[in-house]
């Protein structure tokens, strides 16, 4: 086997030996080479050789065309979407406390309960009342039977009769009044039980057992944390760009490696005179329970416009910057069935989300960007792509 560098031929008849041809040696100084030296001065010549005809391996993104939105970075603040401070409907001394600050409570669960002795007993009263009024009624129905069976013999008159009837209708009417009467009581006695109108978490317990309360008194403090609203502060040069459904990517102080995708659920029009802003509300399911009213969060919300149009975006990894200030991507393109590399100068634009806009027209949708390896890449060169990226603009 032989290889001919720069006019002088190695003839590799021997693995531990070369044999060197005269022809131009002596012109070109290699007479005094050491012939141990050649086998590893030709091994290497032939690792170029065979390296260079290798696809070099590249990591590649398609180009895309997509509709670029403003984007502006604001910070907000976690408030609950519900909070109450419960308090009972009836007044009394606080007898037990089943709860405490942090309780997690459910819809319906009993938290406060009041002393109901005296509620016992009024409806204990009431309920004779009834029992007193059932037997009234009872005595005026017999007696109103009586009546009439002495007036069809011509014992009695007819007035007897209908004093009897009318005396029925009282006692009906007094019967009813103490079946409310002890409605009322009993409602009144369900009362002194204070439960949660709503699933949340106890914030502050405000009373201890042993206090007397009134309706006006706040027992507890309910915080609904299922589901919270970031209000964020928007100044208010934005307000004709903000609307109910404009999408936003919230990234928590407390979760920075959980960024979430919402929109705006409400925007509320009005302005604050000091630092002229105006609210919007973006609704955070948190049924995990990962955060907390009071959290701070940083909102970049994408205002669009009704003439919003499309460009063209390639991701920012292939963009190579040369020092006078020129940019160019390296493109993928098939010559005889091998894939090959070439640099193509573009003009570049606004950036966004790890993409780069491109204003020339050199670059069509569907392009292949060398992303990754494209800083050791020379024109024309035979390339392999070992991994392709899709792009998340």
């Amino acid at each position: 086997t032989s290889v001919t560098v720069t006019g002088v031929e190695y003839v590799m008849d021997n693995p531990k030996r070369v044999r060197l041809k005269y022809s131009r040696a002596k012109n070109l100084g290699l007479m005094g080479w050491p012939a141990f030296s050649l086998p590893w001065l030709l091994t290497g010549l032939l690792f170029q050789t065979a390296s260079a005809q290798e696809a070099l391996p590249v990591t590649v993104m398609p180009v895309v065309r997509i509709a670029i939105a403003e984007e502006v970075a604001l910070t907000g603040n976690l408030v609950a979407r519900r909070v109450s401070n419960l308090s009972a409907e009836v007044d009394g001394i606080v007898k037990h406390i089943h709860v405490d600050d942090g309780s997690v409570v459910t819809n319906g669960q009993q938290i406060v309960e009041l002393d109901t002795d005296v509620a016992d007993i009024d409806r204990q009263v009431a309920a004779a009342a009834v029992a007193e009024a059932d037997a009234t009624l009872t005595e005026a129905k017999r007696r109103h039977r009586e009546l009439e069976h002495l007036k069809r013999q011509s014992h009695t008159s007819l007035t007897n009769v209908e004093a009897a009837q009318a005396q029925i209708a009282i006692e009906q009417a007094a019967r009813n009044q103490a079946i409310s009467n002890l409605r009322r009581t009993e409602t009144l006695l369900r009362k002194h039980k204070v439960s949660a109108p709503f699933s949340g978490i106890v914030n502050r317990k405000l009373v201890e057992v042993g206090q007397w309360v009134d309706t006006n008194t706040p027992l507890v403090e309910l915080i609904d944390t299922n589901l919270l609203r970031l209000e964020i502060p928007v100044p208010q040069y934005y307000f004709r760009s903000v609307r109910v459904g404009t999408a936003a990517l919230i990234q928590f102080d407390a979760l920075p490696e959980q960024p979430v995708e919402a929109a705006i659920s409400a925007v509320i029009p009005i302005s604050d005179t000091t630092s002229r802003t105006f609210r919007v509300r973006i609704d955070i399911p948190n049924e995990t329970g990962e955060l907390a009213p009071g959290m701070t969060a940083k909102a970049t919300l994408r205002l669009t416009s009704e003439a919003e149009t499309t460009s063209i975006i390639a991701s920012r990894d292939a963009l190579v910057r040369k020092p006078n200030g020129d940019a160019s991507i390296w493109v993928i393109e098939e010559i005889d069935g091998v894939s090959k590399v070439k640099p193509v100068n573009v003009e570049v634009g606004r950036s966004y989300r790890g993409g780069i806009e491109v204003l020339s027209d050199n670059v069509p949708v569907g392009t292949l960007a060398v992303v990754r390896g494209n800083e050791i890449l020379r024109p024309g060169q035979s390339v392999r792509v070992a991994t392709e990226l899709r792009p998340q603009f």
